[in-house]
């Protein structure tokens, strides 16, 4: 089955950890090699333990990382088609938003409505942007200088958050300058009305 699936990659995943988390400590291997040659067995049976826990600590870590990995990419997925429906009533939104032809005051509301879908879109983006950069960099620092080892996708993890959290800021950024220029064109109209207001009591009178 598939979730049988998901759980061999996870299963696979630990087994993986844990054959790395024992080569991260090789003086321990040869502490336990030595004790078991000098007959010392309860040293050997200490080294055996502290080797066995490092390994089900990494296989545990490991494999619960991989699970959320994967409910990750079934969020990533739903967030996918959620954001496809999400930039067809942002296109509808914006053309609202820039028709002339509609009122002043609909193309306001249509400019509100717009800047309030692209700030729930950019908190669901930047959330699940951030889960997935954390997880990754979980997964490549469980082990020994993983930091290290694995700092070109880490980095390029945290390149990809940064520039999904740009993306939606400067889309945010777009909207209010328009919501701006709607508010002048709005406050000059009202000048002009006035104006012409006045200019109607100055003649009458």
């Amino acid at each position: 089955t598939f979730e049988g699936g998901e759980k061999v990659e996870q299963v696979f995943a630990g087994i993986k950890a844990a054959g790395q988390a024992v080569m991260d400590n090789l003086e321990k291997v040869g502490s336990l090699i030595k004790n078991v040659f000098t007959f010392n067995f309860s040293g050997a049976k200490k080294d055996l333990k502290e080797l066995g826990d490092a390994a089900t600590e990494a296989f545990n870590k490991m494999a619960a990382l991989k699970k959320r990995e994967q409910e990750l990419h079934r969020d990533q997925l739903a967030n996918d088609l959620d954001q496809a429906e999400r930039a067809k009533k942002l296109a509808i939104l914006r053309e609202q938003a820039s028709d002339e032809d509609v009122p002043l005051a609909e193309r306001k509301k249509a400019l509100i409505d717009l800047r309030e879908e692209a700030k729930k879109n950019a908190e669901e983006d930047i959330k699940l942007a951030k889960a997935q950069t954390e997880n990754l960099i979980a997964q490549k620092t469980l082990q020994k200088d993983g930091a290290l080892k694995n700092q070109d996708e880490i980095n390029a993890a945290k390149i990809k958050q940064i520039n999904v959290e740009t993306d939606n800021a400067n889309e945010l950024r777009r909207i209010d300058k328009q919501i701006t220029a709607a508010n002048k064109q709005e406050a000059a109209e009202r000048n002009e009305i006035l104006k012409a207001e006045q200019e109607r009591i100055k003649e009458h009178n």
